[in-house]
């Protein structure tokens, strides 16, 4: 999602739809119970992490917590906007294509939902040290 820091703008908005920017402790567990902090262990045993990770250019110091905060935010709109595209395009696909339908669906969701929810818990992780 590396794309996303140029397509949307400097000020992003402090929500977009059922996406807020402030995340709650409850939510956090919902993530947990289906699966997020296992897709972060593949990520990282993929070195995605350590790309996406030198891509934002967090240095670890509590100045650039915003910075992280934003990243993460930026890069969770973009799989939302990534997810809504997938489900605008298989819709009327489904009536004739319903099973080239189905593959981008089973691709689309996954790969887009578990990567929100794990921008959210580290967006939670930023939220706790700014306390």
């Amino acid at each position: 999602m590396l794309t996303t820091a140029v397509a949307l703008p400097q000020r992003l908005p402090r929500s977009a739809g059922y996406l807020t920017f402030r995340v709650g402790r409850a939510e956090i567990g919902r993530y947990q119970t289906v699966g997020v902090l296992s897709f972060n262990r593949v990520l990282d045993l993929t070195r995605w992490n350590l790309s996406i990770k030198k891509a934002r250019g967090f240095t670890g110091k509590r100045g650039g917590l915003d910075r992280l905060a934003e990243a993460t935010w930026r890069s969770e709109l973009g799989h939302g906007w990534c997810l809504l595209m997938a489900l605008l395009i298989a819709a009327p696909l489904w009536f004739s294509l319903a099973g080239v339908a189905s593959w981008l669906l089973a691709l689309a969701v996954p790969l887009h939902i578990y990567p929100i929810m794990l921008q959210r818990v580290l967006r939670w992780r930023v939220q706790q040290l700014e306390r």
